[in-house]
């Protein structure tokens, strides 16, 4: 079961039944139709896609998910994310 709802109301505005064989990633790109500018979208770590993320930054809306193991993020300058975490700063 797939349900997407708005965090402040509550109230769903998707849900729907899907095979147990269905990926979280084919899942996380039905929802792109639903994102406004401005909205957050909190991603499982299992539907991690950077297609996906790039669609939401493109719609002027945020995202937020757990990076898994395998992805290395750096920062403008070139500094590996977890080094400037582990001196407490980030960005």
């Amino acid at each position: 079961m797939d349900l997407i709802y708005r965090l402040l109301t509550g109230l769903p505005i998707s849900q729907g039944l899907l095979s147990r064989t269905t990926q979280d990633k084919t899942i996380g790109t039905l929802m792109l139709d639903l994102v406004k500018a401005g909205d957050l979208s909190l991603r499982d770590m299992g539907c991690f896609s950077a297609s996906v993320f790039q669609a939401i930054d493109e719609l002027k809306a945020f995202w937020l998910s757990r990076l898994p193991a395998n992805v290395n993020v750096e920062i403008l300058a070139g500094t590996r994310l977890e080094k400037n975490c582990a001196r407490g700063q980030i960005i």
